[in-house]
């Protein structure tokens, strides 16, 4: 008996909630519209490093590593896998950035 009773209730709570969600549809994708309170700080973060600062922060870690192989005496392997990780990620970032200085036209990374 408690059961049909507990489903019953469970029904107009779910009748309920889809009449609202169908009477304010207005609300609804209002409120989706505007996105999250962090989207703009990260939006702004994005297109910072997106153009000249990962630019210089690519070639500034190139730089670095390209110096920590060369004058770095005994490196354990550790250390050298970090410091090649580094190298490659720096490139990956910078890649846009060094294709447009090069050939004036930017490149897409997915």
């Amino acid at each position: 008996m408690n059961i049909n009773r507990m489903k019953n209730r469970l029904a107009a709570v779910l009748l309920l909630g889809a009449l609202t969600f169908l009477a304010l549809p207005d609300k609804v994708s209002a409120a989706q519209a505007q996105g999250l309170p962090w989207e703009g700080p990260l939006a702004k973060l994005q297109a910072s490093l997106s153009g000249p600062v990962a630019g210089a922060i690519s070639i500034i870690a190139i730089v670095i590593c390209g110096a920590a192989l060369i004058f770095g005496g005994e490196i354990n392997e550790f250390t050298k896998k970090m410091i090649f990780v580094v190298l490659v990620v720096s490139v990956i970032a910078g890649a846009v950035t060094l294709y447009d200085t090069f050939w004036g036209a930017s490149a897409v990374l997915i």
